[in-house]
């Protein structure tokens, strides 16, 4: 029991982690010597400026690979076989969708309309 005690005192003195949003903005000498840092922003935030010291300022973005038709049909297919799946083990377990006047009705009362 003094163990547990123990612990929970130890626990009960930690600071709690902090998450540190990284900053937007960065200068020329940051992306030298923090690159690593630089680039983490930038995929967080999805874009980061960099300043110079002459006022000039530049905004860096990670490059986004587009997809070709055959890798999305090819992705949508999975997505369909996935869902397909899910739907056959729901109803392995029992489950039976409401019907489209059961499904009306939650509809209704999920607006907040009067339900009778």
């Amino acid at each position: 029991m003094s163990v547990i005690m123990s612990d929970m005192k130890t626990l009960l003195k930690r600071k709690p982690k902090v998450i540190e949003i990284p900053p937007d903005t960065f200068t020329v000498r940051d992306m030298s010597r923090r690159a690593a840092a630089v680039i983490a922003a930038c995929e967080y935030r999805g874009s980061v400026r960099i300043r110079s010291r002459n006022g000039r300022s530049f905004v860096l973005t990670p490059e986004v690979k587009q997809a070709t038709p055959d890798e999305h049909a090819k992705r949508r297919a999975e997505d369909i076989a996935k869902i397909r799946a899910h739907h056959e083990k729901m109803r392995a377990m029992g489950f039976v969708a409401p019907s489209a006047t059961e499904q009306s009705r939650i509809d209704r009362w999920m607006a907040g309309e009067d339900v009778d």
